[in-house]
């Protein structure tokens, strides 16, 4: 995905990838000039979870879907935050100052979860933070406070939830220096089919317990150096409970065998670099919702590794319809 300009203007530091102290990024005692390698930031209520069995697919260890949804669901008292995985960073604290309200953590679970996918589907939010009365209160009370916002009057299921600046201040003060997710200017209506499916994915591997860790597109975008590492950056970038993590990549639209070409190139070489490897990053899963576009991108990727899979969206969410999704 080419970057997209419509993110606010950053109000965080420069950083500087090689050799700055960010929190994020592990530096050696003495890290050459591309010797430092990416370390991609924990999200604020992350839902880290037991490490399930994660079979390998025809290439980059595809996650597998369960017989049945039941029998991937987890409890609460079941997922093991702490299992396989680094130190976590310190959540983000619920700010509050005189002329603003005091937020939970629940609102601002929300707040952040819509800064990394840039908005959301009302229905989304209740899925992913749960569908009571108590997550709907919260939003209507980050509305009312102008940390999120929407163009209907009165919210449906499928009502835009977009955060604003206030709310990305309102986060960035409790978050002591911990890297977010900056809100977008505005929404470009040709990619909000995309990326409202690309949130549908993300909530789906959760529920299936497929991944520890999401890094969206607009999170990789403010990890100091990330963006010169490549042209355009992935979809988004999940860590497996093993440690192991990999691109990934949706496509709803045909595009030209020749750009297709050009990322799988692109990707090559990304993949051969240290600061990837030395992060885990073993592969790129490529998700097609158009049958043409499967096979095109099958027919330009190498047959002989395991560093791309390309997988048609029904094997994640059988029930995809693409004029639905979010609803």
């Amino acid at each position: 995905m080419k970057h997209n300009p419509s993110t606010q203007q950053s109000t965080q530091k420069p950083n500087s990838f090689f050799n700055g102290k960010n929190p994020f990024v592990r530096y050696p005692n003495k890290a050459s000039a591309r010797g430092a390698p990416v370390q991609v930031p924990h999200g604020l209520a992350s839902r880290d979870q037991a490490s399930p069995s994660f079979p390998g697919g025809d290439s980059v260890q595809a996650p597998r879907v369960p017989a049945s949804r039941d029998q991937a669901s987890l409890s609460s008292a079941q997922r093991d935050t702490t299992a396989h995985s680094p130190k976590p960073m310190p959540a983000v604290q619920a700010h509050a100052s005189p002329s603003s309200p005091r937020a939970t953590v629940n609102q601002d679970g929300i707040l952040k979860f819509l800064l990394d996918m840039k908005y959301a589907r009302k229905s989304q939010l209740l899925k992913r933070f749960g569908d009571n009365d108590q997550t709907r209160s919260e939003i209507g009370q980050l509305l009312r406070a102008g940390y999120i916002k929407s163009k209907d009057r009165d919210l449906t299921a499928r009502s835009l939830l977009i955060p604003t600046l206030e709310g990305y201040k309102h986060i960035q003060a409790g978050a002591k220096g911990l890297l977010l997710a900056e809100p977008v200017k505005r929404v470009f209506d040709p990619m909000v089919r995309h990326d409202l499916i690309l949130g549908d994915i993300r909530l789906r591997f959760e529920e299936l317990n497929f991944i520890k860790k999401w890094n969206s597109e607009e999170m990789l975008k403010v990890v100091p150096g990330f963006a010169k590492l490549m042209r355009d950056l992935p979809d988004a970038m999940c860590e497996r409970n093993d440690g192991n993590s990999y691109f990934l990549e949706l496509e709803i639209s045909q595009k030209s065998r020749k750009v297709y070409e050009d990322r799988v190139e692109e990707y090559k070489a990304i993949l051969e670099m240290d600061e990837i490897k030395a992060q885990g990053i073993n592969g790129v899963i490529f998700l097609c919702t158009d049958p043409k576009v499967l096979e095109t991108l099958k027919s330009v990727t190498p047959r002989n590794t395991k560093a791309f899979s390309v997988l048609p969206i029904t094997r994640y969410l059988k029930d995809f319809i693409l004029e639905e999704v979010g609803a």
